[in-house]
């Protein structure tokens, strides 16, 4: 079998330019290169770059800055794991900055809508506009894995209120921070929007309209008499004239058993004159001890 030997020599040359001479070869090369196929390389010329300190490299062997910021970028959403089942290695940069602009508007829009017309701290706002961008992450690492967001469902269960009850309120507003970053952690983000508004609006026509408007709670009644008097029926003439409704709802003894202590729930007439009345109740109770005050509001905790 017949061989085929190719040698050759190989001379290379090396100059020192300067900027102007290399643009000229640059002109000069542009219209005879093409892209390569094959992927860039830098080239590390510290040797070069020692003997010549002033001499500017050819720009074709070196990756530019923003090349390199993506290299970054891209091994930032990499797992180091290699085989992690999440949307993020499949989710680009820009993509994951705009989900998280997404959830810190919207986080700041669920803020908002809680304090309308409402008491509020700040660290339950802070928690309420950082809570969208917080659940977005996760959804967005658990996306695709069935058992991982099992497992983090499992830990939001367990999320409560430990330390004060929370409002009705405070707790639909954590509800809705949380569907607002599942639907940006999903990618939904036009749907995010159009539900923090829809929800935004509804709850401002809720509030300033009467809808949901307690009845008048009414006030509690309370008369101390001595023990030899009949409490049965004393008052009842009395509470007729000022009160729309009354009713005996407690009898209680005090003081070691020498005084009682008579509850009343009532609901007063247009115009008030509580005074009134409790002048005309003292007259018939011995001077002792009345007192008249708002019922409690219910409880709103869930």
């Amino acid at each position: 079998m017949a061989t085929c030997d190719n040698v050759f020599q190989r001379t290379e040359k090396k100059y020192r330019i300067n900027a102007e001479q290399r643009a000229q070869i640059q002109n000069l090369l542009n219209s005879r290169l093409c892209p390569s196929s094959l992927p860039r390389r830098s080239l590390k010329c510290g040797s070069t770059r020692a003997r010549f300190p002033n001499a500017e490299p050819l720009g074709l062997f070196y990756p530019s800055r923003r090349r390199k910021a993506v290299v970054v970028l891209d091994i930032t959403f990499s797992s180091i794991f290699g085989t992690a089942d999440s949307l993020v290695s499949s989710v680009s940069t820009a993509s994951f900055l705009l989900c998280c602009l997404t959830s810190i508007v919207l986080g700041v829009l669920c803020a908002a809508v809680y304090m309308f017309k409402h008491d509020h701290s700040k660290n339950l706002v802070v928690t309420l506009a950082l809570l969208p961008l917080i659940v977005q992450m996760v959804i967005t690492l658990v996306n695709g894995n069935l058992g991982a967001g099992i497992a983090v469902m499992g830990v939001f269960n367990l999320v409560r209120f430990r330390s004060i009850p929370g409002s009705a309120k405070d707790i639909g507003s954590v509800f809705l921070a949380m569907a607002i970053g599942l639907a940006t952690g999903m990618g939904y983000l036009a749907l995010a929007v159009v539900f923090a508004v829809i929800v935004a609006v509804v709850n401002a026509v809720f509030v300033l309209t009467p809808f949901g408007d307690s009845r008048e709670q009414g006030k509690v009644l309370r008369i101390t008499i001595p023990e030899d008097l009949e409490y049965e029926g004393a008052f009842d003439d009395i509470l007729s004239r000022y009160t729309k409704s009354s009713e005996l709802v407690e009898v209680q003894t005090t003081n070691l058993g020498s005084l009682y202590q008579l509850e009343y729930r009532v609901s007063m007439r247009e115009g008030g004159h509580e005074k009134e009345m409790i002048d005309e109740l003292r007259c018939l109770n011995g001077n002792l001890k009345i007192s008249l005050e708002a019922v409690p509001r219910l409880r709103e905790s869930l």
